[in-house]
Parts: structure tokens; C-alpha cells; sequence
């Protein structure tokens, strides 16, 4: 190999390397592009992650308040109100013996208010 035919692959392999440079310089501006489309992809996607769960705690939260209401006033509808008892139908009270030990006396009784 004369020096004349390394100068010629030197010149070519430069042009060559030249355009693989420019290959590798689209290369990295879509690399660039595809990351951010990537993370503008990823900022929506959690803006609609937390929009979800803020709509689904909301409507738990609403269905479990209204199910308590309506059950609530379901049973306060439904069972029926026990009458109240009148005071000549209440029996009369006994009355309350005290016994203090030691006082040799009668025992003492005490009537409820």
C-alpha cells in the first residue's frame, strides 16, 4: 500500500464519517423530540391519573353519604313509634329500705321522688 492509496481511504472514510456524524446529529434531534413528546405524554397522563382519583373519592364519598341518609331515614319511617306510657299505667314505685347496722332502731324507709 503506497501512501497515495491511504490518502484515498483517508478522503473517503472522512466523507463517510462526515455523513455518519450527520446521521448521529438527526439521530440526537429526534432523540430530543421523542423525549419530550415522552414527557409531555407523562404530564398528562398524571393530570388525568389525579383527575380520576379526585372524581372516584368524590363520588365515594357522596354515595356513602347518601346510602346513610337513606338508610336513616328509612328506619326512622319505617318503625313504628312505641306510645309513650301514660303515668297510670306505670306501676307503683317500691319504696327503699335503708338498714344502718349498729342503730338497734326500725329501719328507716324512703320514698322515690
Amino acid at each position: 500500500m503506497t501512501i497515495s492509496d491511504k490518502e484515498y481511504f483517508d478522503a473517503r472514510f472522512e466523507g463517510v464519517d462526515a455523513k455518519f456524524q450527520a446521521i448521529d446529529a438527526k439521530f440526537d434531534t429526534l432523540h430530543a423530540y421523542i423525549d419530550a413528546k415522552f414527557d409531555q405524554q407523562r404530564a398528562e397522563l398524571h393530570a388525568m391519573i389525579a383527575q380520576t382519583v379526585k372524581w372516584v373519592a368524590a363520588v365515594s364519598a357522596s354515595s356513602l353519604v347518601i346510602f346513610i341518609t337513606v338508610v336513616a331515614f328509612l328506619f326512622n319511617v319505617t318503625t313504628p313509634k312505641a306510645a309513650l306510657p301514660t303515668a297510670a299505667a306505670l306501676p307503683a314505685p317500691t319504696p327503699v329500705v335503708i338498714v344502718v347496722p349498729g342503730s338497734g332502731g326500725e329501719p328507716v324507709k324512703v320514698l322515690p321522688r
